[in-house]
């Protein structure tokens, strides 16, 4: 399946601006959810939105979300790059032998 937002064949190389790209697209997607349940807390308890279980009556609940799943996202591209680029490399080689 094509990714409407970064297409296979790209001009973007391993990097600087793949990476920022990958973690603000997964910091992006953080976010979203944290905007979906600030909503369904508000939905559920008009008053005491900040009571809703997801947020676990911390307030910084959503900061301290986005903070990790960058941190997450950052360590997981630094550790697993090399793995990726040669399973990639290995299924690309049998491909073109079959």
């Amino acid at each position: 399946m094509r990714s409407p937002v970064l297409p296979r064949r790209t001009t973007l190389e391993r990097g600087g601006w793949l990476a920022f790209i990958l973690v603000t697209r997964i910091r992006g997607f953080g976010a979203l959810y944290e905007f979906v349940e600030w909503f369904a807390a508000l939905a559920l308890e008009p008053e005491g939105g900040d009571r809703f279980p997801g947020a676990q009556g911390d307030v910084w609940d959503a900061p301290s979300d986005g903070l990790e799943a960058g941190i997450g996202a950052s360590a997981a591209l630094a550790l697993l790059a090399r793995l990726h680029d040669a399973s990639r490399t290995k299924v690309r080689a049998n491909l073109t032998r079959a």
